[in-house]
């Protein structure tokens, strides 16, 4: 009977522990795989990626059988450097092949939509796909939004919050929003009652770290314009942050680890 009864809370306090083991979420840009060096390695990447062992990966800047990254389908062959599944989805065609948006998961994947975001400069898009975690539904979503104009970020971010906003499930947007955390952009989120996870604490942290911009582009200073940002999902607590690596890409991933409240 004792044997019984341990066995039985060794059961339910198995459980417990698998049912509070962290949604792990990534966000990446790669710029093509092309490094501050000027090499492109997928490689390199991929290890980058792994060093937080993410459920889900939000990829942009991604080439599909481009030229100038030697023609090669990177989102697949980061889904088999990292043994993930994966979809990517176009955004423009470029130099013979296709560049856009990219989600890796090491859950099964199920039904996934392009958004076609508004705009009058390049096409944006975002990548919605639907997973399962804990058995219950998750859009997991990739986007890129406009560099150049803070009007037509407003825009898109207006579009997608419609979009999701009759979603009967929860729903986390990860990516290049392009928009300071105070920016219009990100305070539409938080107005909309989404949660903007973000690692600027006053110090200075920023997510990108190439190039520097026109005054109307992405924005200059040292402050985050990658973000993950939830809807529909209670947490009981989270970690969130910065992979402080500076070589593989011109931006710096961002990573948190989301664990649920429990009824």
């Amino acid at each position: 009977m004792i044997r019984l009864l341990f066995n039985l809370f060794f059961s339910i306090s198995l459980l417990a522990s698998v049912s509070a083991q962290p949604l792990k979420v990534l966000a990446y840009n790669i710029h093509h795989g092309r490094g501050m060096d000027g090499k492109v390695d997928l490689e390199r990447i991929a290890k980058v990626i792994a060093e937080k062992s993410p459920d889900l990966v939000a990829l942009q800047e991604v080439d599909k059988n481009v030229r100038r990254s030697g023609g090669v389908d990177q989102a697949a062959e980061l889904a088999k450097l990292l043994k993930m599944d994966y979809v990517f989805a176009k955004a423009i065609d470029l130099q013979g092949g296709e560049y856009g948006l990219a989600v890796l998961s090491k859950f099964p994947l199920g039904q996934s939509v392009v958004h076609k975001l508004p705009g009058k400069g390049e096409p944006r898009i975002a990548l919605e796909v639907r997973t399962q975690y804990q058995g219950k539904e998750l859009s997991f979503v990739s986007l890129h939004l406009e560099r150049n104009a803070a009007d037509a970020r407003s825009e898109q971010v207006m579009a997608v919050m419609k979009r999701m906003g009759g979603r009967d499930h929860a729903v986390i947007l990860a990516g290049d929003f392009n928009a300071h955390r105070e920016g219009e952009p990100i305070q539409q989120l938080v107005k909309g009652g989404w949660n903007v996870l973000s690692k600027n604490d006053g110090n200075g942290i920023r997510t990108f770290h190439g190039e520097k911009h026109r005054k109307d582009a992405t924005l200059p200073g040292r402050k985050e314009i990658d973000f993950v940002v939830l809807k529909g999902l209670k947490l009981s607590s989270y970690v969130h942050g910065v992979i402080q690596e500076f070589k593989a890409s011109d931006h710096r991933p961002i990573y948190a680890e989301l664990t649920t409240a429990q009824k």
